[in-house]
């Protein structure tokens, strides 16, 4: 409960990645920047969590995975209060993509000159199925889904955005 962040896992370097993690049925309440944080680490799944952002903070993400290399299966998840992105992921590249399925995501996002429910950037093969993202930021450059640099192979069927 609380603290600057979650849960972090974080490997050495791009070359050399934790692997085999799972992060599943976690309750993750009143982190200050990031509630799960992954970075150069191999996650296997993140399913079935609970993460709730402290509501005080002028930017925070409630889910954000940094250079990841497999198949990730990331669902049943809820996560609200993130004031700037809700999930962001960034440099992932999968054999047959990640999939992000069931979650939902949203509610009280309020700062942050670039927020999104949703960013994704430098993904190459994600399905994104099912998910309900609720975007109430009031950003510029704001979406409740935002695809930017170097993404391919997304498919994004039956979302609630």
């Amino acid at each position: 409960r609380g603290g600057n962040i979650g849960v972090a896992i974080k490997g050495s370097s791009q070359y050399v990645r934790d692997f085999n993690i799972r992060i599943d049925s976690n309750k993750i309440v009143q982190s200050a920047q990031i509630g799960i944080s992954t970075s150069n680490a191999d996650i296997t799944s993140i399913n079935k969590n609970l993460v709730a952002m402290r509501t005080n903070q002028p930017s925070s993400t409630g889910l954000s995975i940094i250079i990841n290399r497999v198949d990730t299966r990331i669902t049943n998840n809820v996560i609200y209060n993130s004031s700037t992105i809700g999930v962001s992921f960034n440099d992932i590249i999968g054999l047959n993509g990640m999939l992000f399925a069931n979650n939902m995501i949203g509610g009280n996002f309020r700062l942050g000159a670039d927020g999104a429910g949703i960013q994704i950037t430098k993904v190459i093969a994600l399905k994104m199925y099912n998910n309900s993202v609720y975007y109430d930021g009031s950003n510029v450059f704001g979406a409740a889904l935002k695809v930017d640099n170097d993404s391919r192979g997304i498919r994004i069927l039956n979302n609630s955005l």
